[in-house]
């Protein structure tokens, strides 16, 4: 019963989807497994060995972990259909069960893509024999349980705090940001561990960076080819899994009503002034700023680039340089002086920081979101236009409150000549820009509607992974002429042929936006 459960959930999936989105899909599998296979291989041709693997464990470790907190509530406690899955006549285990294998079956694409390609790198070059084989895919599918298993634990409590008091959204927030920040500062520490002569050779690093994971050691030993501790490994994940399967089903019914419930006010105040008409347009802007920071797994992960932004703005303005670089690994008696660092590194600040608003968007997601409500929305009596610009300029908004306080930060700290604080403010500027149009037009051409969670809209569509990995690797472009030509020229030519493109793009959006909307419904 509870494949037949996990298999309609994922049959619906296919059928909901067409094959323009499963080839999307394949075509960024095809890349992303391409991107770390390139890495991996090159790590093993440079005599890594079974640092390989060891070494994408890790950041497997950190994406499930990521992943699996905001997912937590989505798949696991507060999935769309709860309320038709617990009427139906079979067990309650059993749908519990099934909510846990999808959750899983999701987290296990991040070792597919990860261990994969490294198991592959290290057997080309270290010809570890064929008993690599069957370890390799004992690994990989039990790699993703521990970790995948705590984030969703974490995800639930911040989901719990957040239900639990007044104001619960802001303590989700907090959490999750938390959790955000201490894996992003887990990943930095990693790469670390991975430069040779940081403690022994980067296999004897990487060992000691697993082994404070935990069964991270059982791994290590494992992929070198020790079959006790693939045992012991496979064994300890099987029964995590089936402890929290355990825990999760006996209380499931209280632990969703506790997670997806939303705290009242005792006192309730009429504000002054409160029905004050703020305009259609107005209203449709604040309608949408309330879906974004409504949803944490929303928020979080449509404004990671803007979050990305002011954290690498501070440390770049409140911590020298040769301590960033030191933090990977570089030695500190081999960098220069920080003012010439500095000196050398600020004409590249405009270009690092249109990087990060690329990666910021909320439009790319801003058309599914709607889901079954768009039919209501076009029909109100609202212009379509106007729907589509407050859905625009919230991520125009978020971006330029961002850009423009880091961009003081920045040009206070470091007094930057005239040219590059003009660049510092602009590039980003038209970034978001870019992104914006870039994210919204390909939400209207590939719209995901018909989800069951709201992970499935924001994170799970092809309409997301388009936009962020299209954004990143355009923001990407005017770096490599930097190097040629100088970095000032590289901005100043790039700044002209962003604006050109984010033209056409906005402009391929609002003609006939009534007829566009249409077509959705």
């Amino acid at each position: 019963m509870v494949i037949k459960l996990t298999l309609l959930y994922y049959r619906n999936l296919i059928k909901a989807g067409d094959s323009k989105k499963v080839v999307l899909y394949l075509i960024i599998g095809l890349l992303m497994v391409g991107s770390f296979g390139t890495q991996c291989f090159a790590l093993a041709a440079s005599g890594a060995g079974i640092s390989v693997p060891v070494l994408m464990y890790v950041y497997n470790c950190f994406f499930c972990l990521l992943a699996g907190v905001p997912s937590a509530k989505a798949v696991l406690f507060g999935f769309k259909d709860y309320d038709t899955q617990m009427s139906w006549p079979v067990s309650e285990s059993a749908v519990v069960a099934s909510r846990i294998s999808i959750f899983l079956i999701a987290e296990e694409l991040y070792a597919f893509l990860l261990l994969i390609p490294a198991f592959s790198a290290y057997a080309y070059f270290e010809r570890p024999g064929l008993q690599i084989l069957p370890i390799a895919i004992i690994l990989i599918v039990t790699a993703p349980v521990i970790p995948s298993v705590v984030g969703s634990i974490l995800g639930g409590f911040v989901a719990w705090l957040g239900g639990k008091f007044k104001g619960g959204k802001a303590f989700q927030y907090i959490g999750l940001l938390a959790v955000l920040i201490a894996s992003m500062s887990f990943g930095m520490l990693s790469s670390r561990f991975s430069q040779p002569g940081t403690g022994g050779t980067m296999a004897e690093s990487l060992k000691s960076l697993a082994a404070r994971l935990g069964p991270g050691i059982l791994f290590a030993n494992a992929a070198a080819g020790s079959w006790l501790d693939t045992f012991l490994f496979a064994l300890l994940s099987v029964a995590v899994c089936l402890i929290f399967m355990l825990i999760f089903g006996r209380s499931f019914r209280r632990m969703n009503s506790a997670v997806t419930a939303v705290a009242t006010r005792g006192k309730f105040k009429q504000k002054k002034d409160a029905w004050k008409s703020s305009g259609v347009f107005g209203a449709m802007f604040k309608k949408e700023l309330g879906m974004l920071f409504g949803s944490p797994v929303y928020m979080l992960n449509s404004t990671f680039g803007a979050l990305m932004l002011i954290i690498v703005s501070a440390v770049v303005a409140f911590v020298p340089l040769s301590k960033i670089l030191g933090v990977f690994g570089a030695p500190a008696d081999a960098l220069p002086a920080n003012e010439v660092m500095t000196a050398y590194m600020l004409p590249y600040i405009p270009l690092g920081l249109g990087w990060f608003a690329a990666m910021n968007c909320t439009t790319c997601a801003s058309i599914s979101i709607e889901g079954k409500r768009l039919s209501s929305l076009v029909s109100l009596p609202v212009k379509a236009s106007r729907i589509l610009l407050a859905k625009f300029l919230v991520n125009i908004f978020v971006n330029g409150v961002c850009v423009i306080v880091c961009g003081v930060l920045l040009a206070v700290r470091f007094k930057p000549d005239t040219l590059t604080a003009v660049e510092i403010f602009a590039v980003p500027l038209l970034f978001s820009w870019f992104i914006s149009a870039l994210g919204l037009r390909i939400n209207l051409w590939l719209p995901k509607l018909d989800w069951t969670t709201e992970q499935q809209a924001i994170k799970q569509s092809a309409s997301a992974f388009i936009t962020v990995f299209a954004g990143m690797i355009l923001a990407m472009v005017p770096i490599i002429p930097a190097f040629l030509v100088g970095v000032h020229t590289a901005t100043l030519w790039a700044m002209p042929v962003i604006a050109l493109i984010s033209l056409l793009l906005t402009i391929l959006i609002f003609p006939n936006s009534e007829r566009k909307l249409l077509k959705l419904i």
